[in-house]
């Protein structure tokens, strides 16, 4: 009897040690690969910035639920012999399975062109516990070029006093530069005017709630 007792104590216990290893395991994970992705900060409206760019909104491209924006997509093309424009983009977001990919807005380009700057995509990615905060962009009746803003994630906002700046994107044509700016509320994202062969405006699309005092 005594031998029956002890041998299902000592299946327990490795049951429960199997279970401990196992949430350890879990945790170093969540821990190594950075966690969850942060949430969004729910909200039933959205608010729309200005944009860079020429004519009215004909597209809109926001995931749901919600997720923040950390990338973009730019397929670059020239407008002339000596000019170079944003001919679409391409929102990257930040979900709780991964980063997903949204709709191209404007020109889609073969990725096998042969001819440098003509017809590329140019992928702008934000590192790890960072996303858009800011796009700084130069238009005239087109994007010509920007450069992104990342900021630290905190939470379901972004801090504007850790951030640093991807390169320049596109051409330098185009009038002064637009910044536009999140002001801490997370992208989550863009809007603008596009057709199936160019992209003339771009903005921001961020949850409409309250400023965190």
């Amino acid at each position: 009897m005594s031998d029956l007792r002890s041998s299902e104590r000592s299946r327990r216990w490795v049951v429960f040690s199997q279970w401990c290893i196992a949430a350890v395991t879990v945790a170093a994970l969540a821990v190594i690969l950075g966690g969850p992705a942060p949430a969004a900060p729910s909200a039933t409206k959205f608010k729309e910035s200005k944009v860079v760019g020429t004519g009215s909104t004909t597209f809109r491209d926001v995931l749901q639920p919600p997720a923040m924006l950390v990338g973009l997509r730019a397929g670059i093309g020239p407008l002339d012999p000596t000019a170079l424009t944003i001919h679409s983009l391409q929102p990257k977001y930040l979900t709780s399975t991964g980063k997903v990919l949204g709709t191209i807005h404007g020109r889609l380009y073969a990725q096998d062109a042969k001819v440098e700057h003509m017809g590329l995509f140019v992928d702008v990615e934000a590192k790890e516990g960072y996303a858009i905060g800011a796009i700084v962009a130069k238009a005239g009746d087109r994007i010509d070029g920007f450069r992104v803003v990342f900021m630290r994630i905190r939470g379901d906002r972004l801090d504007p006093s850790d951030k640093y700046e991807s390169r320049w994107v596109g051409g330098r044509g185009g009038g002064a530069e637009t910044t536009l700016d999140g002001a801490g509320l997370p992208i989550i994202g863009i809007h603008g005017n596009s057709s199936a062969d160019d992209l003339f405006s771009v903005g921001l699309i961020q949850p409409d709630v309250p400023a965190k005092p």
